[in-house]
């Protein structure tokens, strides 16, 4: 038994009039309190806080701190490591977790930052007091049997099994979804290539299942993909989703149309778009019943749509590291803690990337993850390493390139040559050589493809490129001819770039 373990078993072994002279560390403070949770999914996402309050200790760690609990005549492991992470990462919801999980993880957490006793058993309490209040309504979203049960048909691809780091973005698109606002609402889900929207999407559907009884269609426009799917085709399987015979569809699209509007009109339905290329393709589908709602994914911002936009942007690393413990284990993690943060430090926050990186290495038990953090160190070979079976970074962003004009292709290979990753406006356009209301056009074409962002300040603008974004850019365009301008280019940058004011 370790020093830890030994120190928690004695403090709760000890009467209560002996266990105030065992407490000597300082009053914890800024501990994460759950008050203010309304469902269970913000409840696990106050779970999280804590453990990262705590100091993001490993499962093992937690287990170690946990103290077994009695239930139903027998003693039970309450922090076992496969239980800790099918809870923190949202795949038990929508329900709430056991009280006997809550008052462990919580002691535990507390035990980790070496609260004293007084404080553990009053924050205990307080997590207890959440809990029982979120019993009585946590049947706010449906039991899977409900689910199945349902009237109205489903479309939606299976649950996410690893969905972590989306815990605001969860909850602004619910807020959206149940506005009281008079006709139908839409919320547009944007980030780059990569970034988890198609994920978010799906978890938020299900999540908000109960409250569009008559059902959820979803398609995949394929926006992503070069050619989206056509409008009528995506009509036709929204149709036969509700109950049209393939012998009653007519063949125009506007009378099609009509009979998918009369019968949205007076369903509670939620229509899911994924992957917009564009909002001509989508603008006539969205459902104009009172009680329906629609969710679009696109790497386009889709200026041309009505509707709440919430942007959905890069992984924390804590949030990266939990993405990839749930891939491989705890066990492989915790033995080397420094290579998985430089995995996801070299992964740039990205989920897709780190996925890969994951799928790597469980399909690789042998491999270490030291090796794996060697070799996308290269950054010549890193767009290489994140790549498996048909998921591939270097694929993701070049369906974005390609959707930019010629002109902003360009900009954006020169832009890739800065060292500066961080940049003003007026560095862009002294790299690439012309007028500055030239130079902000093409900047806001690629973020408008999500290839840059940008971030206001008093000092104005300043733009950003993704490091996978910039090692894809400078693989473009090896022509003999593009070589000579990156020449120049590099030659500006490193004998006039000094003179431009930062930032």
């Amino acid at each position: 038994m370790d020093l830890l373990t030994r120190q928690h078993a004695i403090l709760f072994d000890r009467q209560d009039d002996q266990r105030e002279e065992l407490i000597t560390a300082p009053l914890c403070e800024g501990i994460p309190d759950p008050i203010g949770a309304s469902t269970a999914a913000e409840y696990v996402r106050c779970l999280r806080l804590l453990r990262q309050w705590a100091g993001q200790p490993s499962l093992r760690r937690l287990q170690a701190a946990g103290t077994p609990q009695p239930v139903e005549g027998r003693v039970l492991d309450a922090l076992a490591p496969s239980t800790v992470s099918d809870i923190l990462s949202g795949r038990r919801l929508p329900r709430l977790p056991r009280k006997e999980f809550v008052e462990s993880f919580v002691r535990a957490c507390l035990v980790v930052r070496n609260c004293p006793l007084r404080e553990i058993e009053k924050t205990a309490a307080a997590w207890l007091r959440s809990w029982r209040r979120l019993v009585g309504t946590e049947r706010e979203y449906p039991s899977e049997p409900e689910a199945r049960a349902a009237k109205g048909p489903c479309l939606l691809p299976r649950d996410p099994s690893l969905f972590v780091g989306r815990d605001t973005e969860t909850t602004n698109v619910l807020r959206h979804l149940r506005a009281p606002e008079p006709g139908s609402r839409t919320v547009l889900i944007v980030g780059r290539g990569g970034v988890g929207k198609t994920s978010l999407a799906v978890r938020v559907a299900r999540l908000a299942s109960a409250e569009f009884p008559d059902g959820q269609l979803y398609v995949d426009l394929g926006g992503t993909q070069g050619a989206g799917m056509d409008r009528s085709v995506a009509l036709t399987i929204f149709l036969a989703a509700l109950g049209v015979s393939r012998s009653a569809v007519p063949e125009d699209f506007g009378e099609r149309l009509q009979i998918y509007r009369a019968l949205v009109a007076h369903r509670r339905l939620l229509v899911v778009f994924d992957n917009a290329a564009c909002a001509a393709e989508i603008r006539d589908l969205l459902p104009t019943g009172a009680g329906c709602a629609a969710l679009v994914t696109s790497r386009t911002s889709l200026a041309g749509l009505d509707g709440v936009r919430v942007s959905v942007g890069e992984l924390s690393i804590a949030a990266a590291l939990e993405l990839l413990e749930g891939m491989i284990g705890a066990g492989r993690l915790d033995a080397e803690p420094d290579a998985a943060r430089q995995i996801v430090k070299f992964c740039g926050g990205l989920p897709m990337a780190v996925w890969v990186a994951g799928a790597r290495l469980a399909a690789g038990p042998h491999r270490r993850l030291s090796d794996l953090a060697a070799a996308l160190s290269d950054e010549r070979y890193r767009l290489d390493e994140l790549t498996v079976d048909d998921v591939s970074i270097r694929a993701s962003v070049r369906l974005s390139y390609q959707s930019l004009t010629p002109a902003a292709r360009h900009a954006l290979c020169l832009l890739s040559l800065m060292e500066r990753m961080t940049f003003a406006s007026a560095s862009a356009a002294l790299v690439l050589d012309i007028p500055i209301a030239e130079t902000n056009r093409l900047l806001d074409e690629l973020i408008d493809a999500n290839l840059l962002s940008v971030t206001s300040g008093p000092a104005g603008n300043r733009y950003h490129l993704h490091d996978l974004v910039r090692l894809f850019a400078r693989e473009q365009e090896r022509s003999k001819e593009f070589a000579q301008v990156c020449a120049a280019a590099n030659n500006q940058v490193n004998n006039q770039l000094a003179a431009v004011p930062y930032p």
